[in-house]
C-alpha cells in the first residue's frame, strides 16, 4: 500500500519514539514497538463489547467493506463517506475499529508464535506489519475527528405508528401460541427492554405503593462500557387491572414472591426467532418485537416525568440518547413509571424539556405541542 506523506511522518515518528525508547530502557526494539501498538489499541478501542455474537456481527461487516470496494488498508476511513445515515455511520466505524484491532493482535500473536519457535525473521517481520498497520488505525481513527453531519435514521420509530394494543396482538395468536408467548410479550410492552437484555434473564416483584400495583423488573444491561449503558437497573410500571391478561400476569407473580420464590423469566434465542417470524408474517418489516421499546419510550414521554428517570428506565447513561427513542405523541398516560439504575445520567440535551412542559402551563394546556 502507498502512504500518504502524513502517514509516512508518523509512522516515522513512533519509530523514532521506539528506537530512542529501546536504547534508554536497553530492550529489544520490537518489545518497545510492541508497547507503542498496546498503547494505539488502548487509546482508541473506544467501542467494546462483551458480546460474542455482535463482535462477529462486526467483523463480518468489517470483512464485507473490504471486499465490496476494494480499498486498502490505510484508507478505509474512506468508507465512512458510504454512510448516508448516523446509524450507519457508527456501524462502519465501529466495524472498521474491531476489524483492523483483530488483525493487530493477530499479528502479534503470530509475532509471539515466532518468537517461541525461535523463528527471529518471522518475528521481526509480524511486529514490524503489526507496528505499521496500528499507526495507520490511529491516523485513519483519530480521537478529534469529528463524525460528519448525517440523517438521521428514524425507521424503528415509525414502526410506532402499526404497532397494535397488546391485548389484539396476543388474541390474534393460535392457543399454543398464547401460552407460550403471552408473557414474554406483556413483558415487552411494560418494560420495553432490548431482546438481548431478555435473553439474559429478568427478575419481576410484585409490589403496592400508595393504593396503586406495580411490577418491578430487575434488568442486566446490555450495550454497556466505560461510557455508556447501565449494568443493572431496576424499573418499576403500574399494572393496568382492567386488562384482564395484565390482572392475571400480576396475580402471579404475587403467588410466586408469597411462595418464597423469585420470578424470572427469560427469553430464548429460538423463542426470539419464533416470535420474530411471526411478527414479520403479519407486520412485514413494519413492526418487531424492539417496537415496543419505542411504545414504551413514548409512554414514558407522555407521563412527563423527568428525564433522568426516562434514561434510566430504557438504560441509558445520558439524557440525549432518549431523543431517539418513541415519539411523545405515541404514548399514553395511563401508566406510573419509576427507575433507578447503577450509574447516574449525563445531561448532555440541549433542551429542557422537563421545564418546558412542567413550568409552562400555556404550553401545558396547547394540545398541539410536542415536546418531542
Amino acid at each position: 500500500m502507498e502512504l500518504t506523506k502524513q502517514q509516512k511522518d508518523l509512522l516515522e515518528f513512533y519509530e523514532l519514539k521506539a528506537e530512542v525508547l529501546a536504547l534508554d530502557s536497553k530492550r529489544p526494539l520490537g518489545l518497545c514497538k510492541n508497547y507503542y501498538i498496546n498503547q494505539i489499541l488502548d487509546e482508541l478501542d473506544l467501542h467494546t463489547t462483551k458480546n460474542e455474537k455482535t463482535y462477529k456481527q462486526y467483523l463480518n461487516t468489517y470483512k464485507r467493506l473490504l471486499k465490496n470496494n476494494n480499498i486498502e488498508k490505510n484508507e478505509v476511513n474512506l468508507l465512512l463517506h458510504k454512510a448516508k445515515t448516523i446509524a450507519c455511520y457508527d456501524l462502519y466505524k465501529a466495524s472498521l475499529k474491531f476489524g483492523l484491532i483483530s488483525e493487530i493482535k493477530e499479528l502479534q500473536k503470530r509475532s509471539d508464535n515466532a518468537r517461541k519457535q525461535k523463528n527471529m525473521e518471522d518475528m521481526i517481520k509480524l511486529t514490524d506489519e503489526a507496528f505499521k498497520l496500528s499507526v495507520l488505525f490511529k491516523e485513519q481513527f483519530a480521537i478529534n475527528k469529528q463524525k460528519p453531519k448525517l440523517n438521521k435514521n428514524n425507521s424503528k420509530k415509525k414502526t410506532l405508528k402499526k404497532l397494535e394494543n397488546i391485548e389484539k396482538i396476543i388474541n390474534e395468536l393460535s392457543e399454543k401460541q398464547k401460552n407460550k408467548y403471552t408473557e414474554q410479550l406483556l413483558v415487552y410492552s411494560l418494560f420495553g427492554l432490548r431482546p438481548a437484555e431478555f435473553k439474559n434473564g429478568i427478575e419481576l416483584k410484585a409490589i403496592k405503593i400508595d393504593k396503586k400495583y406495580y411490577i418491578e423488573a430487575t434488568i442486566c444491561g446490555v450495550k454497556v462500557n466505560d461510557y455508556a449503558g447501565q449494568k443493572l437497573r431496576t424499573c418499576k410500571v403500574s399494572v393496568d387491572f382492567e386488562s384482564d391478561l395484565y390482572k392475571q400476569f400480576f396475580i402471579k407473580i404475587v403467588r410466586s414472591n408469597f411462595s418464597g420464590k423469585k420470578y424470572e423469566i427469560k427469553q430464548s434465542e429460538k423463542d426470539y426467532n419464533s416470535l420474530t417470524k411471526i411478527f414479520y408474517r403479519k407486520y412485514k418489516s413494519d413492526v418487531s418485537l424492539y417496537s415496543f421499546r419505542h411504545k414504551v419510550a413514548s409512554d414514558l414521554k407522555k407521563s412527563k416525568i423527568d428525564d433522568d428517570t426516562i434514561a434510566k428506565f430504557l438504560g441509558h447513561r445520558t439524557d440525549k440518547s432518549q431523543v431517539e427513542y418513541g415519539n411523545y405523541q405515541h404514548g399514553t398516560r395511563n401508566k406510573s413509571f419509576s427507575a433507578t439504575a447503577t450509574h447516574k445520567i449525563k445531561h448532555t440535551k440541549n433542551r429542557d424539556f422537563t421545564y418546558i412542559y412542567n413550568k409552562n402551563k400555556a404550553l401545558n394546556n396547547d394540545k398541539t405541542f410536542r415536546p418531542y
